[in-house]
């Protein structure tokens, strides 16, 4: 017996007598050894009787040829006994294979015949995650149907997973399943249809979404309260008034609030996506020193002013929001209307430059009121003692009539340093400007300045509040002479400052036009919308606050009329002043 059990033979031949051990126990005792259940045993005998082919077979043998051999024929059924247990021993391997990746999955897998049509019946087999998940022993599946794993309200669902996969020969569902312990879980069924032994025979394979199930609950949780967080903060940054937006680092607004929507009369649909100063400034570049780009650059808050084209000035704030690994990713800003605190700081200055000049006029009158009046009575007491027609006398006029001038101009210079709480009311432009040309006339002829007056003849008068127009002269005629003096170091023959007046008719509506050109060095053409900007200027910090242009266009804008700005660099600047005249305004009354 030692041979059979090392040598693994491929079949046995027996012959039932034989000596010391018949060939009955023989094989008894082959089937016994490891490995010898599956040899294939061919036993010889001459007895016919069926007792002794009973007893052979019980003892293990394959098959029986009888004596005498037929050699050709033990031939082919050895030949035929060998292919049988190569198919046998495939069919074998196969199962162990089938078997091993049937229960080596992590999903449920069975199969269950189909009956009445759609019906699923008996369980037929199922794997080893099958039984571990529902709880029950594999002698138990056999005696149960999948009908017997669901809630009671979910057997329609079931029943009609059944019919589509009869219809379509596959179908997936989402199906609530009961453990024996009663525990339901949530499983994704995905059924095929095939025949077994021409049955309808269905492989379901469900796998466990619970973890998926509570996953997509936590997420639903999850999105619901940053939907709830986002409306509250909707709610938030829409209850604040001022502008806020939040800018990608290319400057597009990526969110903004109502606040936004008011400031630029705009929908907020429409402004999703489009550039920043594009929305603020119908610009298609950046503005030059943005502070969104500071803050994308250095990571800080930022802040400063920006004016619009509407006139307003808003006060920004750039913060800088961070991604986890610390960049700048997303830019917020936030803009305040400060063109009232503005227009109160400018009267503030304003005020406080008058209140000095107003109290240097009067310590300039005061030296000088007194001297003159004596200088202007004694000389006219000489002019009485003098001949008609004597060069003394002449002179004495000249001392009186230069007097006068010295005189006028001390109390021009303390009405226009004096505030005044008064009404407008008409007054003639060329008072004015006199008024004016003579705080500066001495001024241009120093500085070499070639000054030319052209006046219409009938100029009508203005509605105006005479010191607040002088003083928007004085600011033309102070930037002309700075241009002048920056284009030219001396005397030239084209350092020419012209001032002009008519009457124009702009809109069917009488203005009285006043022009004030000069050749200077001119405005650069990317500045020109920025120069009425408060605090913007293009003169050095000690010659220049910023302020004047400003001042000067919220006076004519107050007095219903408007400036205009012409200029070519290094060439010329027109500054065009248009003021409703008196007779214009009295008709429309």
């Amino acid at each position: 017996m030692s041979r059979p059990s090392r040598e693994r033979p491929d079949l046995v031949l027996l012959d039932v007598v034989m000596p010391r051990m018949d060939g009955f126990a023989t094989c008894a005792a082959i089937r016994n050894l490891i490995g010898g259940g599956s040899t294939p045993i061919l036993m010889m005998t001459g007895l016919d009787d069926l007792e002794s082919l009973r007893h052979g077979y019980e003892a293990g043998a394959t098959d029986f040829i009888t004596k005498p051999v037929k050699w050709p024929i033990l031939g082919h059924r050895i030949r035929y006994m060998l292919r049988a247990q190569k198919a046998t021993e495939s069919l074998k391997r196969n199962e162990e294979r089938y078997r091993l990746l049937f229960n080596s999955g992590n999903d449920v897998a069975c199969v269950y015949q189909l009956r009445h049509g759609e019906l699923p019946g008996r369980f037929i087999e199922a794997n080893t995650v099958a039984l571990q998940k529902l709880g029950y022993l594999r002698q138990d599946l056999s005696t149960l149907t999948p009908l017997d794993f669901v809630p009671d309200e979910k057997k329609e669902q079931l029943l009609a997973l059944g019919e589509k996969v009869v219809a379509e020969r596959h179908c997936v569902m989402e199906l609530d399943v009961l453990t024996k312990e009663g525990q339901v879980i949530p499983f994704e069924v995905n059924a095929h249809l095939f025949d077994m032994n021409g049955r309808p025979t269905v492989l379901a394979i469900a796998r466990d979404v619970s973890e998926r199930k509570l996953a997509e609950e936590s997420l639903r949780q999850s999105e619901r309260e940053n939907h709830r967080l986002l409306e509250q903060f909707r709610a938030l940054f829409d209850g604040i008034p001022d502008p806020l937006m939040v800018l990608t680092p290319d400057l597009k607004v990526l969110w903004a609030n109502s606040g936004v929507v008011r400031a630029v009369n705009g929908r907020a649909s429409d402004l999703v996506g489009k550039s920043c100063y594009e929305v603020w400034h119908h610009r298609k570049s950046p503005c030059e020193d943005c502070h969104a780009i500071r803050s994308l650059q250095n990571g800080q808050t930022e802040t400063g002013h920006m004016p619009t084209a509407d006139g307003r000035i808003w006060g920004v704030r750039t913060f800088p929001i961070k991604d986890e690994k610390g960049q700048v990713s997303n830019v917020i800003e936030l803009a305040h209307d400060i063109t009232e605190k503005i227009k109160l700081q400018t009267e503030t200055i304003r005020a406080g430059q008058l209140a000095a000049l107003g109290e240097l006029a009067a310590g300039v009158a005061h030296e000088i009121n007194n001297p003159i009046n004596g200088i202007i009575n004694y000389a006219q007491l000489m002019a009485n003692r003098s001949a008609p027609e004597s060069s003394e006398r002449d002179i004495c006029m000249r001392i009186i009539k230069e007097s006068d001038r010295v005189a006028t101009i001390v109390r021009n210079l303390l009405s226009f340093a004096r505030e005044r709480k008064e009404k407008k009311i008409p007054v003639a432009m060329e008072e004015i400007l006199a008024d004016s040309l003579a705080l500066v006339e001495t001024q241009l002829r120093k500085d070499g300045i070639q000054f030319t007056l052209e006046l219409s003849a009938d100029l009508p008068k203005i509605v105006a509040l005479k010191q607040q127009i002088q003083q928007v002269f004085l600011n033309l005629i102070s930037n002309a002479r700075y241009a002048l003096n920056e284009k030219f170091s001396g005397v030239d023959a084209e350092k020419i400052l012209h001032i002009s007046g008519e009457s124009v008719s702009v809109g069917g509506r009488l203005y009285v036009r006043m022009t004030v050109f000069d050749q200077g060095s001119g405005i650069p053409g990317e500045i020109m919308e920025r120069i009425t900007n408060p605090f913007f200027s293009t003169k050095p910090h000690d010659k220049g606050t910023g302020l004047g242009l400003s001042i000067s266009h919220g006076i004519i804008k107050d007095h219903e009329g408007q400036l205009l700005f012409e200029s070519t660099e290094g060439k010329f600047t027109r500054v065009i002043m248009d003021l409703p005249a008196a007779i214009d305004q009295e008709t429309r009354k």
